[in-house]
């Protein structure tokens, strides 16, 4: 096996990473063989992180200045959520929202009353928040560049952590790696007691998928309950909530599941 190997075809990735995923289920070498499947797992997140860099005021347009009102609604839940588990008294809640992107959600849950920090890792929506930041419509203290795989906050600062559609880019390949490694920097940057929310693509595989937006190529991981569930637990979080909803985008039904977990 070699953990170095370079693979120019994602979805020829995804076959060796499958590949390799089935092989470790039954074999006594099973860490090795996992950090091979995470070595070409790396790959195919660094072309997403690619794409997301070159893509962003495109993606940025597309999704608009404000959520939509599904969004909306499971802000709401998330709410609802905080309140009983944390505090009625919002502006004392810290929360991080992961994969922030355009700053959208910096901007919307600075105006529900939260402490809101949104971290990313796309050069391309870090160079957008700048000047966000430049023309004072979000606090320059308010964003972070970071991979969500290692937070760059010490332990237990936030009372909630936000993944709205940003862990489905990333794999899963096991505990200690990738998904897993992004859930278990939730936990640790949560305090005892604190929220994680997810949010997801309904599904059971790893797919390249391109959305015939004008937004490229990415990785995406699809999730059934189970999946989800497996991914939070065995991290440490214990699921308090979950719901299904259903979107339209560019003429096709796109199914989400949402969850709240709590530390």
């Amino acid at each position: 096996m070699n953990e170095n190997k370079k693979i120019n075809n994602p979805k020829k990735l995804i076959e060796e990473i499958n590949k390799l995923l089935n092989e470790s289920k039954n074999c006594d070498n099973k860490e090795s063989i996992l950090k091979e499947a995470n070595s070409l797992a790396e790959q195919l997140v660094s072309i997403t992180k690619v794409t997301y860099d070159e893509m962003c005021d495109t993606y940025t347009d597309l999704r608009g200045a404000e959520p939509n009102e599904r969004d909306k609604k499971m802000w709401n839940v998330l709410l609802e959520y905080v309140k009983k588990y944390i505090s009625t008294n919002i502006s004392n809640v810290k929360l991080l929202d992961v994969g922030t992107g355009s700053g959208r959600d910096i901007i919307y849950a600075s105006k529900m009353g939260y402490d809101v920090i949104g971290v990313d890792n796309s050069d391309g929506f870090i160079e957008h928040l700048n000047h966000l930041a430049i023309e004072g419509i979000i606090p320059k203290d308010s964003y972070k560049k970071s991979d969500m795989r290692k937070l760059l906050f010490e332990n237990e600062t936030f009372d909630v952590v936000r993944h709205n559609a940003s862990i489905l880019h990333m794999p899963i390949i096991g505990k200690g790696y990738m998904a897993d490694l992004a859930i278990s920097e939730a936990y640790r940057v949560l305090k005892p007691g604190g929220l994680i929310y997810l949010y997801v693509k309904k599904g059971d595989s790893l797919e390249f998928v391109d959305t015939n937006e004008s937004l490229g190529g990415r990785v995406f991981q699809f999730y059934n309950y189970e999946m989800i569930s497996d991914l939070l637990e065995r991290n440490g979080f214990k699921v308090i909530f979950n719901t299904e909803q259903e979107g339209e985008r560019n003429g096709s039904i796109i199914k989400w599941i949402a969850v709240i977990a709590k530390k």
